[in-house]
């Protein structure tokens, strides 16, 4: 099992190429794309920011699961 924790920070957005780092970041993304797609055991990643993954991780992806901010009685339950 390969656990991503903070993915987003991993796994954003590609971006505009604008300089040779956002060429080389956007080849990593691309690698490891490619990388997942072969992997053959359980990938799990870990964020807060949902919306700042690349989508064509999303796509991949086979469950979400969403834990929604507790309120304040559940965070005095806890």
């Amino acid at each position: 099992m390969l656990l991503f924790d903070e993915a987003d920070a991993l796994l954003g957005h590609r971006s505009a190429v604008k300089d040779s780092h956002d060429r080389y970041a956007n080849i990593e993304i691309g690698n490891l794309l490619r990388k997942m797609d072969r992997y053959d055991g359980v990938i799990a990643l870990a964020t807060n920011r949902v919306c700042y993954l690349d989508a064509a991780f999303l796509r991949r992806l086979h469950v979400i699961l969403d834990f929604p901010r507790p309120g304040p009685d559940s965070r005095s339950a806890i």
